[in-house]
C-alpha cells in the first residue's frame, strides 16, 4: 500500500489500519506499507512510533527514493524496512557518474548487509540495466523490466 506524506501523518492513520486486518482474512504480515524517505522526516518521531505500532502487528514497511532524502543511515536503519527503492535519478544517467554508481553501490550493499530487499527505480535500458547488475544489484523496476499499464 503506497501512502502520500499527508496520508502516513494523519493522526488516525493506524486503527483503521489495525481494524482492517483484525477483521479480515488478510495476513498482516502480507501488508507492506510504502512511503517516502523524505516522508519520514517530517516528523521523525512522529513516524518511528506509527512504524513500530504497526510493525508490533506484522506489517512491514518500504522506504521509497532512499538516497533522495537527508535522513541518517542510523535512522533508516531503525525503521528495519523489508523493501528499500532508490530514487531513480541514480540509475537514469545512460553513463552514470562515478558519483550516482557509488551511492547506488552503497545502497545495494547496505540492503544486502541488513537483508533488505533493494530494488532499484527507472531501469530504461539495457545499459542502466548491466550498470545495476555491475554495481551488485539484483532487482529493478522500469519501463525495460515491464511496461504501465
Amino acid at each position: 500500500m503506497n501512502l502520500s506524506a499527508h496520508q502516513f501523518h494523519e493522526p488516525t492513520l493506524v486503527s483503521p489500519i489495525e481494524d482492517v486486518l483484525a477483521t479480515s482474512d488478510v495476513d498482516p504480515e502480507q501488508l507492506v506499507i510504502e512511503i517516502t524517505e523524505s516522508a519520514l522526516l517530517r516528523d521523525a518521531s512522529e513516524a518511528t512510533n506509527v512504524i513500530r505500532r504497526l510493525a508490533e502487528g506484522g506489517v512491514s514497511f518500504a522506504l521509497d527514493d532512499v538516497g533522495t532524502g537527508y535522513s541518517p543511515q542510523s535512522y533508516r536503519a531503525e525503521l528495519r524496512p523489508r523493501v528499500i527503492r532508490s530514487g531513480q535519478s541514480f540509475v537514469r544517467p545512460l553513463h552514470g557518474s562515478p558519483r550516482n554508481d557509488a551511492l547506488l553501490e552503497t545502497i545495494i550493499t547496505w540492503g544486502d548487509k541488513l537483508a533488505i530487499t533493494m530494488l532499484a527505480e527507472g531501469v530504461e535500458s539495457p545499459a542502466q540495466l548491466e550498470r545495476l547488475r555491475l554495481l551488485g544489484g539484483e532487482r529493478g523496476q522500469g519501463y525495460l523490466l515491464s511496461r504501465a499499464e
